[in-house]
């Protein structure tokens, strides 16, 4: 009397492990990056049915119009979604957009697609990049034209954004601190910057704040001020001339108050005559212990 009953259980975590069918297969296409204008995409989503029952759902990027897609058993097809798009900026100065490639889809679906792979294309005077998150691969020594590719495989997409400045003066700038873990004593914070513009940056000035309960300086250069009730150590070095293709390199020297880890120092700015034309990359110190 009991065998019915024991068959009964056993299939019921059969049909609560039922995989979804809907599958991401490709999202691939390319984003063209604008001076003064928001970008324009061409992206196509690849799906596949790989169950033995028809789909139909809406599915598209969040915060922009989703699509009704219908597909039979076996069926692979695919759409064009266009993603919500936030840009700030004017032409020839630094620009800032936001595309969101995070997708909508049904509830028993993982957001997760097998193969991302997107070309952005700039315009001249824009390259490099000065900052893109998640990272862009450059490139355009492979290709015809200014190139960043975004490649993943098997990753849920989300934000994406991208900051460049197509002016004559474009400035890409690296920082880096020596040691790393940070103790407590001497720290150098290096900073490399590289003008790809095509004109002179004339009366640069290159910015730097560190948290002044763990970082003291000494000098012309260093400065306090407060910045939300909180002490900053500010650093300000002002350059002259900056030519065009050309680099330099400056360092300055601090005292760690302590030993200082997990935690992220803020980025460089550069500015002329009091406008951001361009910023470094974050540094990261990993605990010391």
């Amino acid at each position: 009397m009991f065998y019915p009953l024991l068959c009964l259980v056993a299939l019921i975590p059969l049909t609560a492990r039922a995989e979804p069918h809907l599958m991401l297969d490709r999202l691939s296409g390319q984003i063209e990056l604008r001076d003064g204008k928001p970008p324009l995409t061409e992206l196509t989503l690849t799906l596949s049915n790989s169950g033995d029952t028809p789909i139909s759902t809406d599915i598209g990027f969040k915060g922009s119009e989703s699509a009704l897609l219908t597909l039979e058993a076996g069926e692979v097809a695919s759409i064009t979604p266009v993603p919500a798009i936030t840009f700030e900026g004017a032409a020839g100065q630094l620009q800032t957009v936001v595309i969101d490639l995070s997708l909508t889809v049904p509830s028993d679906t993982s957001a997760s697609i097998s193969e991302t792979d997107i070309a952005f294309l700039l315009p001249e005077p824009a390259y490099p990049v000065v900052m893109s998150e998640p990272r862009l691969l450059d490139n355009t020594a492979e290709l015809t034209g200014l190139h960043y590719e975004y490649y993943k495989e098997n990753r849920e997409n989300g934000l994406m954004t991208i900051v460049y400045n197509p002016g004559p003066v474009n400035l890409s700038i690296r920082k880096t601190l020596y040691p790393i873990p940070v103790v407590t004593g001497p720290v150098t914070v290096t900073i490399d910057v590289t003008n790809f513009g095509a004109e002179d940056a004339q009366s640069l000035t290159l910015t730097d704040h560190l948290k002044g309960e763990e970082f003291s300086g000494e000098g012309e250069e260093f400065s306090h001020l407060m910045v939300d009730g909180k002490d900053n150590l500010q650093w300000v070095k002002k350059i002259e001339s900056l030519p065009s293709g050309k680099s330099m390199r400056f360092s300055y020297e601090v005292n760690a108050l302590a030993d200082i880890g997990d935690t992220e120092l803020p980025v460089t700015e550069a500015f002329i005559d009091g406008e951001l034309i361009g910023y470094s990359n974050k540094v990261w110190l990993p605990k010391w212990h």
